[in-house]
């Protein structure tokens, strides 16, 4: 019935066409004076931005803790009563109820869906880091951070942090 006619395609010519740059544009971009770059993000590089993140308030982890005080657990008041804006260092206590909590396999423990609830949230922000040292990596290779960083070496420093520590070192004692 209907014959296919074969239709003239236009040449790669015409379909393919580049932009054209003036030809002194590399001259032009080497000639310019190198200006120190500002950095982007919050960090120690930029101190208005760093001071704004430092944390006032409790963190999870922190609610955490506090919780397993209120469910009598012996805590000392100098963790519950800290300075949020240092970062927490593990204590032998929190360590302590946390093994006995998920030492607890009764059915109404809810601190344990806690436990477990908080192990998962630390798996996958370990998993985010990795990713993101990988994108980092791909994209930038060893270049500065933003924020003031140097890059790749702060992120792999930032990898060997344990989230919630306590949680991780107590279920060697469970």
């Amino acid at each position: 019935m209907w014959a296919r006619t074969a239709r003239p395609r236009p040449s790669r010519a015409r379909t393919c066409r580049t932009p054209t740059r003036p030809p002194d544009r590399r001259s032009r971009r080497a000639a310019r004076p190198a200006t120190p770059r500002r950095p982007r993000g919050p960090g120690p590089g930029n101190p208005e931005q760093h001071e704004a993140l430092q944390l006032t308030e409790p963190s999870v982890w922190d609610d955490a803790i506090a919780t397993l005080a209120r469910h009598g657990h012996d805590i000392p008041g100098d963790l519950l009563k800290r300075d949020f804006s240092v970062e927490h260092e593990p204590h032998p206590a929190v360590e302590a109820a946390w093994v006995a909590v998920l030492g607890d396999d009764g059915p109404g423990n809810h601190l344990r869906l806690l436990a477990e609830a908080l192990t998962e949230v630390a798996e996958r922000f370990a998993e985010w880091r990795y990713r993101h040292l990988s994108a980092v990596r791909r994209a930038m290779g060893a270049k500065a951070g933003t924020g003031g960083t140097n890059g790749i070496g702060w992120l792999e420093r930032s990898m060997a942090r344990v989230v919630f520590p306590e949680l991780w070192s107590a279920r060697t004692h469970v």
